[in-house]
């Protein structure tokens, strides 16, 4: 069985028959919400589409007063389609499922100081391939302690109980079921403020533990592939004016993987050691170029050295970008570009290096209707090997808010990754079409 690793991403997907009924159903009563548009066009000015979407609060429901929290439940039906559910290059296999994800949020009201929970589950069920029913949960903790005016201390705690996509760069494709792990991590951070000059620092732990795949009647052990991370951060910067602050961000990591030299289930001839000490250093500036126009350049370093001497040490230009443009009071622009080190899973290679592009268009067609389109890129190259993977992913869709406490939602995706190694190039087209009740 071979392959090559890296964590994906589960993609989300949805049908273009569904954005059509969505459009006639918002004009059908649109003559309000334009005069309202025209209004609010002042106070709206600078500010993005998914903010004011997010400001208003439509489809998110008012919640529920519990003294100083409020509670916010909500639930999601999802209606998808994908026409290749396993992700492959050849023999692709189209299925139809439902998925269910009721989701339950409180958060703290105070005057200072903040706190806030969430919890979630979600289940798939499929109409033909009934193997790749799973059912994923997790919660989140944080909070904020405004020591003073000028310092801030934060902190989070997360558990997920997750499943792997099919299309994810290091997952077993042959496996009964989806792979599913267990995933760990806390965090915390300090910030002072000293006028125009403003430090951060903060470190994170994460662990992430394999449950054993099947293929067929047969258990295979992923005990090789769990981890644990532990980072810290520092990050400055210096404002020459409200409009402009450069900024320098240093990040140290260790990656220490179960299987190691000493371990008696390590076997040097099928495994390696991908444990690793790196950091990443960059400076740039943040610029507010115009009222309408933000954005951030930062260039740098990324020094990765593996215990293993078979594996080849990563280093080399490190760099991240973003803009963001309000092109009208109605259409967002939003870019971004990174290179990043992703976490192998693979037992016979370190990891990957990403270098990866996103373009992303929201519109507010009309007050109650939302259109969303977005593109991905990314190169994919693992460190023991020249030969390079490329993931792409393409999407539009909209939102249709009924009133405060529904939302329609239909998105059509297409995705793929090409590579040399067709054990792990695949394309798909998928289609959703989903409703939000929140309270």
């Amino acid at each position: 069985m071979r392959y090559v690793g890296g964590q994906g991403r589960t993609a989300r997907h949805g049908p273009p028959s569904a954005g059509v009924l969505l459009c006639a159903l918002a004009f059908a009563g649109s003559a309000g919400a334009a005069q309202a548009q025209a209004q609010d066009q002042q106070q709206d000015r600078g500010t993005s589409v998914s903010e004011r979407e997010t400001l208003n609060n439509d489809g998110a429901g008012t919640g529920i007063r519990l003294g100083s929290f409020v509670f916010r439940p909500t639930l999601r039906l999802d209606g998808e389609y994908n026409d290749n559910i396993y992700a492959t290059d050849t023999d692709r296999r189209g299925d139809a499922y439902l998925i269910v994800r009721p989701e339950a949020a409180i958060v703290s009201d105070f005057g200072r100081n903040a706190l806030g929970a969430t919890a979630y589950l979600e289940r798939s069920e499929h109409a033909k391939y009934t193997g790749e029913d799973v059912s994923q949960y997790g919660g989140t903790i944080n909070g904020r302690y405004d020591i003073a005016r000028t310092t801030r201390l934060s902190g989070a705690a997360q558990f997920d109980r997750a499943a792997e996509s099919r299309g994810s760069l290091g997952t077993f494709r042959q496996t009964s079921t989806p792979a599913q792990f267990t995933s760990l991590a806390g965090e915390a951070a300090l910030a002072q403020d000293f006028g125009p000059f403003s430090l951060s620092a903060g470190g994170r732990v994460r662990k992430l533990s394999y449950s054993d795949a099947l293929l067929g009647t047969a258990r295979i052990d992923q005990s090789y592939r769990d981890f644990t991370i532990r980072s810290a951060s520092l990050a400055a910067s210096y404002g020459f004016h409200e409009l402009t602050r450069i900024v320098i961000v240093g990040e140290i990591e260790r990656r220490r993987y179960k299987l190691r030299p000493g371990d008696i289930r390590y076997d040097p001839s099928t495994l390696s050691d991908q444990s690793a000490d790196g950091f990443r250093i960059e400076a740039g500036v943040s610029r507010e170029i115009t009222s309408l126009l933000t954005g951030t350049i930062r260039i740098g370093y990324i020094r990765y050295d593996y215990a293993d001497p078979r594996l080849r040490d990563i280093g080399g230009l490190s760099y991240f970008g973003d803009l963001n443009w309000n092109v009208t009071r109605l259409t967002t622009i939003t870019a971004a570009a990174s290179r990043r080190l992703d976490e192998t899973t693979s037992p016979v290679t370190a990891g990957n290096l990403r270098d990866e592009a996103r373009l992303s268009v929201d519109h507010e067609l009309l007050r109650r209707l939302i259109l969303s389109a977005d593109v991905r890129y990314a190169s994919i190259r693992p460190s023991n090997t020249f030969a390079t993977s490329r993931e792409f992913e393409a999407s539009a869709g909209a939102h249709y808010y009924l009133n405060r406490n529904l939302r329609l939602e239909a998105e059509i995706r297409h995705s793929g990754r090409a590579s040399a190694d067709r054990s792990i190039a695949f394309r798909a087209n998928s289609f959703l079409i989903g409703l939000r009740l929140a309270r």
